[in-house]
C-alpha cells in the first residue's frame, strides 16, 4: 500500500495541462486492466474529466472486433499491441517482391489500412506501461496515427513525463509534467521530486528508505538521458511488462543494446 500527498482530482488537473488533451467529442476504447494505475489515471480519470466517452472492450481477444464496432478517436495502449501490428506489417511486406517493398503505392496502402483498422477516426494514441521503440512510433506517425509516449511508475501516481500535444519526440517519453522535477544521478539513474511522489510504503519504513535518496529524491531505477528537457529511458534497472514475466536486464556497458530487444521487455 502506498501513501500519497496528492488527491486524484489534483493529479488529473496537473496531467491535463501537459498530456494530449481529450475533447468532449472524443470516444475511447479501453482494454487495459483498471487495476493498473496507468489505465486508471490516463485511460479513465483523465478521459472522463474531459467529458469524453469510454467503451470497454469485451476481452483482449475481442479487440479487433470491438474496434470495428466502436469508432474511437483516442486509444490508451501498451507498446506490445503497437509492436504486434508493426511486426505483422513487416512480415507481409518481406514476402513481397523486393521491387514492391519500398513503393509509394504500397506505403500509402499500408498507411490507409492502419488508419481504417483503428476506426478511421483515430486522432491520437497514448502509449505507456513499457518502452516504445522509436521506429514503431515513427511508423504510426507516418500513417497518420500520432503516438504520444509517457513515463511513470506507481510510486509517482503514476505520470512523471509526457510528450505534449503537437510537440512529441519519438524515442523520448516527453517532458516532466508541471510541478515535477527530474535529474540524473551520477550513474545516470533518473531521480524525481514532486507533489505526485508517494510519501512511502504503508508501514514499511525499510522499503520506504530504500525508495529515496538521502536528500529525498525518488529513485526510479531507470537509466535515462535528458536533452532539451525531453527524457529518454536508456535501460531499466527493473523491468515491468503487462504480458510477459519479469526479466531483469544487466546494468552496464551493454545497456545501449536494449533498443533492439523485444519492446514488451522494456519498462517505462
Amino acid at each position: 500500500m502506498l501513501v500519497y500527498g496528492i488527491q486524484p482530482g489534483e493529479k488529473v488537473a496537473i496531467l491535463s495541462t501537459n498530456w494530449p488533451q481529450w475533447a468532449i467529442s472524443d470516444f475511447a476504447l479501453s482494454y487495459l486492466p483498471l487495476s493498473h494505475i496507468f489505465e486508471r489515471t490516463v485511460g479513465q480519470f483523465a478521459t472522463l474529466a474531459s467529458g469524453a466517452a469510454i467503451a470497454y472492450a469485451e476481452s483482449i481477444e475481442q479487440i479487433q472486433q470491438n474496434l470495428k464496432e466502436v469508432r474511437l478517436t483516442v486509444l490508451c495502449t501498451v507498446p506490445r499491441q503497437l509492436e504486434k501490428v508493426y511486426s505483422a506489417v513487416n512480415q507481409k511486406v518481406s514476402r513481397m517482391p523486393k521491387c514492391m517493398q519500398n513503393s509509394r503505392l504500397l506505403q500509402r496502402s499500408i498507411q490507409k489500412k492502419i488508419r481504417s483498422g483503428l476506426s478511421g477516426r483515430i486522432r491520437l494514441v497514448v502509449s505507456g506501461g513499457a518502452g516504445l521503440a522509436e521506429e514503431i512510433a515513427e511508423f504510426f506517425n507516418k500513417s497518420g496515427v500520432p503516438v504520444y509516449e509517457g513515463y511513470g511508475m506507481t510510486e509517482s501516481a503514476p505520470v512523471i513525463c509526457a510528450n505534449p500535444l503537437g510537440e512529441a519526440r519519438p524515442g523520448t517519453v516527453g517532458r516532466p509534467i508541471p510541478g515535477v522535477e527530474v535529474k540524473l544521478a551520477e550513474d545516470g539513474e533518473l531521480l524525481v521530486k514532486g507533489p505526485n511522489v508517494t510519501q512511502g510504503y504503508y508501514r514499511a519504513p525499510e522499503a520506504t528508505a530504500e525508495l529515496f535518496t538521502p536528500d529525498g529524491w525518488l529513485q526510479t531505477e531507470d537509466i535515462a538521458a535528458i536533452h532539451d528537457g525531453y527524457v529518454s529511458i536508456v535501460i531499466g534497472k527493473r523491468i515491468f511488462s503487462y504480458w510477459q514475466p519479469v526479466k531483469i536486464l544487466p546494468h552496464g556497458p551493454s545497456k545501449t543494446k536494449l533498443h533492439s530487444a523485444p519492446i514488451s521487455q522494456k519498462r517505462c
